[in-house]
């Protein structure tokens, strides 16, 4: 489980620029920690952090992105990948991104 404090993450990703953040969910009780890290992470990154979920919960049928709101639930860390680096170049694109 991630220890950080929500309000230290959201200044963590304020501060810095990061390509995306990964994080992995094990079981359905922790999908409501996770979604307190996926909103804080977002709102310090001014919802420019492409955010990726992953880990041993995607094997069962939950909603797993919906859940968290994460922009992509997947294992596979290329998937993540490919998807953070579409969302930095639409926001290069925009003068969004630093």
């Amino acid at each position: 489980e991630v220890g950080t404090p929500a309000a230290a993450l959201s200044s963590l990703v304020h501060d810095r620029v990061f390509d995306c953040a990964m994080i992995s969910v094990a079981c359905e009780e922790k999908l409501d920690r996770c979604r307190a890290v996926v909103d804080a992470i977002k709102e310090g990154s001014g919802g420019r952090l492409w955010v990726a979920v992953g880990g041993a919960l995607l094997d069962r049928p939950i909603d797993v992105r919906g859940r968290t709101g994460a922009d992509v639930a997947t294992c596979d860390p290329l998937q993540a990948l490919e998807g953070a680096l579409a969302a930095q170049a639409k926001a290069k694109a925009k003068g969004v991104y630093g």
